[in-house]
């Protein structure tokens, strides 16, 4: 069996032990070891309960390997709504990017703009361009 070739460090999952600390081992069988899937992905139209936004244009994200957390975690973002997204898998980022989405268009875009300070009001302003709210 050919192994597949790996891209950075995989560092082993460990837990710290005190010495009165029985050592209880497990074995996990690994058939394969994949690497990210760092493909861009495309937000167009994204729904949380009974609100979708759309999104003009489609936000485009690049999923990029986080060499801090030695290659475990992956992260995208865009500039310019402020968006810095982590995750362990790309089906993860598109999720935390969904709801941090979410999260900046009811903290900002309908906030009161008398409640916000410049940097906010600059943030809701650029989210209101690129995003309406489509029920």
């Amino acid at each position: 069996m050919a192994f597949p070739k790996l891209h950075g460090i995989i560092p082993p999952v460990v837990s710290p032990m005190t010495a009165d600390q029985e050592l209880d081992l497990k074995c996990l069988r690994v058939d394969s070891i994949e690497p990210f899937d760092l493909s861009e992905f495309e937000l167009a139209l994204i729904q949380k309960g009974k609100v979708t936004l759309a999104i003009e244009p489609p936000l485009r994200l690049v999923p990029q390997q986080d060499e801090e957390s030695r290659a475990t975690v992956i992260f995208a973002s865009e500039p310019s709504l402020r968006m810095h997204v982590y995750a362990k898998s790309r089906d993860e980022l598109i999720e935390e990017s969904i709801g941090y989405l979410f999260f900046l268009w009811e903290a900002y875009a309908k906030a009161n703009p008398d409640s916000l300070d410049s940097k906010a009001k600059d943030l809701a302003k650029a989210l209101k361009t690129r995003i309406t709210e489509a029920n």
